[in-house]
């Protein structure tokens, strides 16, 4: 008899994986006949179909697996958290319908044929989106990043949308003085790109200023270009404006900073989750036998000061001398202030110089 039943049960378990099998591929048969009939077409097996959607007009369809579909999401809670530009870009994402009734088969498909469904990826789009905030000199700085461009190779494509938004936020020493005692004047910055381009973890794209007022109508005017690099783990963002050296589109080379709040998402399309390689500033120069070297950009200028009280003395290292020129008197009169002392404007100089700095 138990000779009898383990036959039985030999039989039967082939019979069952095959009925499993069969009744699986009826039933994705039958959801893409559903999902021809609808005009939506299912997503490869362990994807998410999601939608993209920003008040700047984006409606990006991709489709993800459970780590990038997080990953996005972060990012695009990040944007709405730190609202940057005049108006400021605002994101969602949404699930598609073609995904929504098929979410459990998928999941079963996934576990049955996991090297095909780890094998899947977003083929379509490469893509920078985040936002938070950056300190950049004494300023604190909102942005908000939105750029997608079709799956490519080429070091400068045409992006099929987007926006990049700044937005400082003012600070003054009293607000009933504002805004002429103020450190950071505030400003707003909308720049649509150009063009992306996508390398492993690493977004770089330029753009143009659609509308800037505040602290970036002198240094990112109507209809200039700016230059942006994302880098995505760690998450870091920099930009620059036209600096009268020849660039390539794209490749800037902007220095980047690390981001005090926020999220940054770089997806590329051909390696997803790879690390890219992010651009070092350089700066040429020529020598006296005319030949031309590439050397890593020098630290940035300090600000030297002294207050009115002769014992007190400081510096400030900024990022570049623009800045440096920019802010220098406000950090002398912030910093004396502190001390109850003015400012004696007449040391207030900027160069490379240590000396009498930490």
């Amino acid at each position: 008899m138990k000779r009898f039943l383990r036959r039985t049960l030999f039989m039967l378990v082939p019979a069952i994986l095959a009925a499993l099998v069969l009744w699986v591929q009826a039933s994705t048969s039958g959801a893409s006949q559903r999902s021809e009939r609808s005009g939506s077409a299912m997503p490869p097996l362990g994807l998410q179909s999601v939608t993209l959607s920003c008040t700047d007009g984006t409606l990006l369809n991709l489709e993800l697996d459970a780590t990038a579909l997080t990953a996005l999401a972060d990012a695009v809670v990040a944007i709405n958290l730190y609202p940057a530009g005049d108006p400021p870009l605002a994101c969602s994402l949404s699930e598609s319908s073609a995904s929504s009734g098929s979410a459990v088969l998928r999941r079963l498909l996934a576990l049955l044929t996991p090297n095909e469904a780890a094998a899947s990826g977003n083929p379509e789009h490469d893509y920078a989106v985040g936002g938070g905030q950056v300190q950049k000199g004494l300023c604190t700085i909102n942005f908000a990043l939105s750029a997608h461009v079709g799956d490519t190779d080429a070091t400068s494509p045409p992006t099929s949308g987007g926006t990049f938004n700044l937005t400082e936020q003012q600070s003054c020493l009293m607000p009933s003085c504002a805004p002429t005692c103020c450190i950071c004047t505030g400003g707003h910055l909308v720049a649509k790109p150009d063009c992306l381009h996508v390398e492993g973890n690493v977004a770089q794209l330029n753009a143009t200023v659609t509308h800037s007022d505040g602290s970036f109508s002198s240094l990112f005017p109507v209809g200039s270009e700016i230059y942006v690099e994302a880098e995505d783990n760690p998450d870091m963002i920099g930009w620059n404006g036209e600096t009268g050296v020849p660039t390539v589109p794209c490749d800037a080379c902007p220095a980047t900073m690390q981001l005090l709040h926020g999220n940054v998402n770089v997806h590329d399309a051909d390696c997803p989750g790879c690390a890219g390689t992010p651009c070092v500033p350089t700066t040429t120069t020529t020598t006296t036998s005319t030949t031309t070297t590439t050397s890593t950009a020098p630290t940035g200028p300090i600000c030297h000061f002294r207050c009115a009280i002769n014992t007190i003395t400081g510096c400030t290292r900024f990022v570049d001398s623009t800045e440096c020129t920019e802010f220098c008197g406000a950090e002398c009169a912030s910093r004396c202030n502190a001390v109850l002392s003015s400012c004696a404007t007449a040391t207030v100089a900027c160069n490379n110089s240590s000396t009498g700095c930490d």
